[in-house]
């Protein structure tokens, strides 16, 4: 029996533990042990049982960053701002992550958009899997690419944070990095994604396994009413009350699931016939089957689901790494982005996207390419992989 050890260190809300669950379980049916590492304690207390798939407090940038690179430019500014700045700050998280790895004693570390977690482990005896959707796997290149083709000065930033990174790495008595890719080197790198989602798009090579299935949620229960369906996934932004006049004024019967924090903008609209709020997460996959238009910010999970299913998707990003996977999906023809979050172009995007036949038709086109796609066996695949790379000795 190993015990396998899944680290997560960056990013916010449940897509980090959701995607690593069903994996966790997996491993447990066949006798392993399973620990998690956890950037939010609370995201595990919701998805995760405490005794089964015990958790931890991951080690981060608490405090607040002086002198940030904004805007972000590439993953390595991103990294600079979230505790890459200073090797002396750094060095004391490589401690805390180490710490935790000798206590814990994982015969495998899994790594999900942990970059301190994956430098704290260079150097040890211990085999290593990194996954996620794109975003926190760059590619092998020196500098990272932009998050845009607009960026510029890229070298520069990564030199800073890779000369940071070795400062903190020779203080662990450990080589250092040629280059900051490097540091995301590891035994199997798995994209949990598909290529057109991809937030790299010019990624020469990759293992794309698809979307892992997205656990739990209550069945949708639409307004009982004839029209189009829409379900909304959303969390409270400064426009949000002109998004749902929209949803009232369109006629069309909508379900909204909105994140804490939105009480007041719900009970404004608790009246309307034509919309219906939930007081949980919905499963997506049943709503996305169920919908015409489902409506969000750009989260991985939802995007994969609604695209899947063959619907198109109004997409409202709220950060870069929402606003490059919308580009995808708008690039795929299968939806569109209102980045700006103004009350017209979300009114205008919305009415396009059910009054035009063609996103429908390209996002249907896309559910047809991967008709065959088995994301239910993922679980399976990786704790086979996983055992595999338990049976051979660490480097």
């Amino acid at each position: 029996m190993a015990h396998v050890v899944m680290c997560w260190e960056l990013g916010a809300d449940l897509g980090h533990v959701a995607r690593m669950k069903p994996l966790a379980e997996a491993l447990l049916r066949r006798g392993h042990r399973v620990s998690f590492i956890v950037r939010e304690a609370l995201s595990a207390e919701r998805l995760l049982d405490a005794v089964r798939t015990p958790w931890f407090q991951a080690p981060y940038q608490s405090d607040a960053v002086p002198s940030p690179i904004v805007p972000t430019l590439s993953l390595p500014g991103v990294m600079h701002n979230t505790g890459f700045h200073d090797p002396r700050s750094l060095l004391a998280r490589l401690h805390a992550w180490r710490n935790l790895y000798t206590a814990l004693a994982p015969d495998l570390l899994v790594f999900d958009h942990s970059p301190t977690a994956m430098l704290a482990a260079r150097g040890l005896k211990v085999r290593r899997v990194v996954l996620g959707t794109g975003f926190g796997i760059p590619p092998a290149v020196y500098p990272m690419p932009g998050f845009d083709d607009s960026a510029t000065g890229l070298a520069a930033i990564e030199d800073r944070v890779t000369a940071n990174a070795n400062q903190a790495l020779r203080a662990l008595g450990e080589a250092p990095l040629a280059r900051l890719a490097d540091l995301y080197a590891a035994d199997a790198s798995l994209f949990f994604t598909l290529r057109e989602l991809d937030h790299y798009a010019g990624r020469d090579a990759g293992d794309y396994w698809g979307p892992t299935r997205q656990d739990g949620g209550v069945a949708p229960a639409w307004p009982a009413l004839p029209g189009r369906r829409v379900f909304a996934y959303l969390k409270p932004f400064k426009t949000l009350p002109a998004l749902l006049d929209t949803f009232q004024q369109s006629g069309h019967p909508t379900l909204i699931y909105l994140g804490k924090g939105a009480d007041e903008t719900r009970a404004r609209h608790a009246g309307a016939a034509n919309l219906s709020f939930s007081d949980k997460p919905v499963d997506l996959k049943r709503a996305a089957a169920d919908a015409d238009l489902l409506v969000c910010h750009s989260g991985h999970g939802t995007i994969s689901s609604a695209l899947l299913a063959g619907k198109p998707l109004l997409l409202l990003p709220l950060n870069m790494e929402q606003r490059m996977l919308a580009q995808r999906v708008e690039q795929a023809g299968a939806g569109l982005a209102a980045p700006a979050l103004a009350p017209e172009g979300m009114h205008a995007k919305f009415q396009r996207l059910l009054a035009e036949p063609a996103f429908t038709a390209a996002a249907r086109g896309f559910a047809e390419r991967y008709s065959r796609l088995e994301v239910e066996h993922i679980p399976e695949r990786f704790a086979a992989l996983a055992e595999r790379l338990l049976a051979s000795e660490a480097p």
